[in-house]
Order: C-alpha cells, then structure tokens, then sequence
C-alpha cells in the first residue's frame, strides 16, 4: 500500500484544504483523494440531470406565461400587471447585453458597419480615446435585435426559480401553478424543491462535493420535480420523466455507492 507522502503532487493539484473534508472521513489521504475524485463523477452526473431540469423549466415557464399575457414579448417588456422586483429586472437587462455581446463577437465587418449607420445615422465619429471607443462598440450593439431564446439562455436558474419565490406570489403564483397540476401542491413547496437543485447546481458548477444529507434532499428534490412537472402523458407516465429517469436511475446508483463508500470508512473508524 502506498504512503500518504507518495500523494504528494496530488496533494498539490488539489490542496490540503479541499481534501481535509475527505480525509476526516477515511483517515487516510490516498482513500480521501479516491474519494474526492468519486464525488466528483457523481457531480457530474447531477450537472447533467439538474442542467436537463434548469433547461425545461426556463421552456415551459416561459410558455405559459407568454400564453397567460398573450404576448412573446413579456420577459423583454413587462406587461403593466407584471412588475419586476429590481434585481430581476436588472438580470435581464444584464442578459440582453451579454446576448448582445455575443451577436456582435460573432458578426463581419460589414455587419458592423450596417451597425453604424443606425447608431450613428451622420457617421461614427472618431474615437477620441479607448473609453470612447468601448461607448460606440456599446451604442452599435443597443441596435442589435436579440432573440428571445438568446436573452432566455443567458438567464440564469436563479432568475426561473425566483419566479415561485413569494416575491412573486401574488403576480406570477397563478399562471404558474398550472406547471405542477397536482393541486395539493404549494407555491412554498416548489420553490424548496427548486432552492435545492439550484443550491446543489452551484455547488456542483464550482466542483464541491455532494454528499449525506444534502445528497438525499437533491435526489428528492429531482424525484419531486420528475414526478410532477408539466403533467403525464396518456400512459400516466410524467412527460419529464421520460426524458430524464434512465439518467436519474444510473444518478441514484452512483449515490447509493458514495454514500455506502462513505460509511464503510465510518465504521471502520468506530471499531
């Protein structure tokens, strides 16, 4: 068996301090570091399954609400009933300039010279400087027309799951409750769920461990959101769950794994 100094470079890529959670747990530092890389292919496994989710959600909240205000257009310009609490309004403000940012990024010189004769219809003037300079690149992007799947994607899962948050209870609450039918369902037990699978998809997308209790509360919290999202088919089978339960399966196996790893170490520590 190797020594804990025969890890050394490992030790280096991933630091003392990010294996000290793993190293409480197994004791040994060649065990600790198995079992970091093992957390991290079930993450991996769970960005799939919560970016599916994140994806969906966006989709069909968008849906409904552009049938519920009977316009395209309602994320972009609110209708009167619908009044953004600033940092939502902000987000999507912020979106369609890093839509815009990349439109512009991906466009030819002679797109961006049709650019200049709307934002500057007697010519661009000569920049007088960088800062000058970036304020035309931003006044010839404010003419770009933005897709509104392109403003959707650059809206985070933040910005969907807020949606349900009480925030929003009393404008968005009742168009939005048809996208979990059963009606035993509250407005509170939703934005749970989501909190969950938003709050295990960030710690994921910045490669921390899930693990324990927090592991359980994302797989139930993906159980809820395939067993009752968006209604079932004719076959009594959740539409979502068709997409997402051989991924889901293969996801709680990989758990069931880790967490039986993890207490292998623990009773070994107990003895």
């Amino acid at each position: 068996m190797s020594s804990d100094t025969d890890f050394s470079d490992l030790v280096r890529f991933l630091s003392l301090e990010r294996l000290a959670t793993f190293e409480a747990i197994t004791g040994s530092r060649g065990d600790a570091i198995s079992l970091h890389q093992q957390t991290l292919r079930l993450g991996s496994q769970l960005m799939s399954v919560t970016a599916v989710i994140e994806v969906a959600l966006r989709n069909v909240v968008y849906e409904r609400l552009q049938s519920h205000y009977g316009t395209a257009d309602w994320l972009v310009t609110a209708p009167p009933t619908l009044v953004w609490i600033p940092s939502e309004s902000t987000k999507i403000k912020q979106a369609i300039k890093s839509a815009r940012r990349e439109i512009y990024a991906k466009m030819s010189q002679a797109q961006k010279r049709h650019l200049d004769t709307l934002a500057f219809p007697a010519g661009p003037p000569a920049p007088a400087g960088r800062m000058a300079y970036k304020r035309q690149v931003v006044e010839r992007q404010a003419k770009i027309a933005v897709p509104i799947g392109q403003v959707m994607a650059q809206l985070t899962f933040f910005f969907w799951k807020r949606l349900y948050s009480k925030d929003y209870a009393n404008i968005l609450w009742t168009p939005l409750k048809t996208i979990f039918p059963d009606k035993r369902l509250t407005r509170a037990n939703i934005a749970t769920q989501l909190e969950r699978l938003y709050q295990t998809r960030n710690r994921v997308a910045h490669h921390e461990p899930i693990f324990g209790r927090r592991l359980q509360e994302t797989l139930e919290a993906i159980k809820f959101f395939l067993n009752h999202f968006d209604g079932k088919g004719v076959d009594g089978v959740p539409h979502i769950s068709k997409l997402l339960s051989h991924d889901f399966e293969q996801l709680k196996v990989s758990a069931a794994e880790l967490e039986s790893r993890i207490a292998s170490f623990k009773v070994v520590g107990e003895t």
